[in-house]
């Protein structure tokens, strides 16, 4: 009774879902910039509708530009300037340091905040950080939760499972049908990495994939499947590949315009 009184009354399940997918979009934005941010939406009526926590680190999260060489006070007084200056109803405040990383708090009070928020953070990425960033939202269309590092300008890929590497084949492979592949089996899994190759290679899209040795270490004996690991990207390749899933996803779903 005591925490209900203090926070309000429980939030019906509608709005709670409303919340939950805006704090997915910001938390994707904040992600973007390479930077850590935990972010929360309140399930109480009287409660922030959303909570962040940002750990600053590469340059800034771009909107705060040097900040990671200050003091989570100065910090929290830049990040106050910028939702001012772009008309952002919220709250900065510091909270200390992880690491030698500072450390700055937000509480934003309504859902147009968040998303104005988010918009934001895409708008000022710089290069590589955006090409990932549009890269990596139309992977996420496919359901393929591809992570990519970005060193000396390029985008490093992390590795993907071979069934959501299928999931790519199927998408880049988009004229006539698709071939079945035994994913159960390495040898079916090299096989469908090498149409794979082909069909990004058509595309001026040249990347190295191959299965990783095993993809569970711990275990003495592995039959697979095993990950596909993958080789560095550049910039103009993913730009390129980007365009190929965008083309692929129109012509699948004719009338819906890549965003």
């Amino acid at each position: 009774m005591l925490r209900s009184s203090r926070l309000g009354k429980y939030l019906p399940s509608d709005i709670r879902t409303i919340r939950e997918g805006v704090k997915d979009v910001l938390a994707d934005a904040f992600d973007a910039t390479g930077n850590y941010a935990y972010v929360n939406y309140g399930s109480y009526s009287k409660e922030p509708a959303f909570t962040v926590a940002l750990t600053v680190r590469n340059g800034g999260c771009v909107l705060l530009p040097g900040a990671e060489k200050r003091t989570p006070q100065a910090g929290a007084v830049m990040m106050q300037a910028v939702l001012t200056e772009a008309g952002i109803s919220g709250r900065a405040y510091a909270r200390g340091h992880i690491g030698r990383s500072p450390e700055v708090a937000l509480e934003l009070d309504e859902h147009e905040a968040a998303l104005r928020l988010a918009a934001l953070l895409v708008e000022r990425l710089p290069g590589p950080f955006a090409i990932r960033c549009r890269l990596r939202k139309e992977l996420g269309r496919l359901g393929i939760p591809w992570r990519f590092d970005i060193r000396h300008g390029d985008l490093r890929p992390g590795p993907l499972s071979v069934r959501e590497t299928h999931v790519l084949y199927t998408a880049v492979h988009c004229a006539g049908t698709t071939k079945t592949f035994d994913l159960t089996q390495d040898d079916g899994a090299r096989k469908m990495l090498a149409r794979l190759a082909r069909d990004l290679a058509a595309i001026d899209v040249n990347i190295p994939a191959q299965l990783s040795h095993c993809c569970r270490p711990l275990v003495r004996t592995c039959e697979g499947p095993h990950d596909v690991e993958w080789g560095s990207l550049s910039t103009e390749a993913a730009t390129r590949l980007t365009v190929a899933l965008e083309a692929a996803r129109e012509k699948r779903q004719p009338g819906v315009r890549p965003a």
